[in-house]
């Protein structure tokens, strides 16, 4: 109840190649400057899994960086 509102997301997009997914959200309420994406707060990661487990999480600076990584 204190806490501040969540940012708001415009934007969900997501990729899936075998045991990894990224994934990159966009919005109104995510920090930019002069056009680039603020280290921050991060919107573009790589989620690994193992079975139904999350075991790895990585942040990359750019959608294009998160989903090239999963090649």
């Amino acid at each position: 109840r204190y806490r501040g509102r969540p940012p708001r997301i415009t934007r969900v997009e997501a990729q899936e190649a075998g045991d990894r997914v990224a994934i990159c959200v966009d919005g109104p309420d995510f920090p930019t400057v002069d056009d680039v994406v603020a280290a921050a707060a991060p919107r573009s990661l790589v989620f690994t899994f193992r079975g139904s487990l999350i075991v790895r999480m990585e942040s990359f600076p750019s959608r294009d960086a998160a989903f090239a990584a999963l090649t």
